[in-house]
């Protein structure tokens, strides 16, 4: 097995220690157990979800299965959740 590492760096300050070391091993999106509930309406229930890096993913299903949710809280929009979600170690949002 070949393993490739990424460095990431802040833009504002190039030369400042990396943030984060990333290597083929290390899930670039992990999602753990998330919930998500509007009112009485569960968007998200129990989603689990690990993508390494340099995948093209769809994310496909039928008009209100939660695509969306899912996609603010990956963007750090929504924050009212249960459950674990990192995007290179990092909670959205945070």
């Amino acid at each position: 097995m070949t393993m490739t590492t990424t460095t990431m760096r802040s833009p504002e300050m190039p030369n400042a220690a990396p943030e984060f070391q990333h290597t083929e091993a290390t899930p670039t999106i992990r999602i753990r157990g998330l919930h998500k509930h509007f009112r009485t309406t569960a968007a998200l229930d129990g989603v689990d979800l690990e993508l390494g890096s340099g995948r093209i993913v769809g994310l496909l299903g039928e008009n209100g299965c939660g695509k969306t949710t899912l996609m603010k809280v990956l963007a750090g929009v929504l924050a009212e959740y249960t459950g674990e979600v990192e995007i290179l170690g990092h909670t959205p949002g945070a």
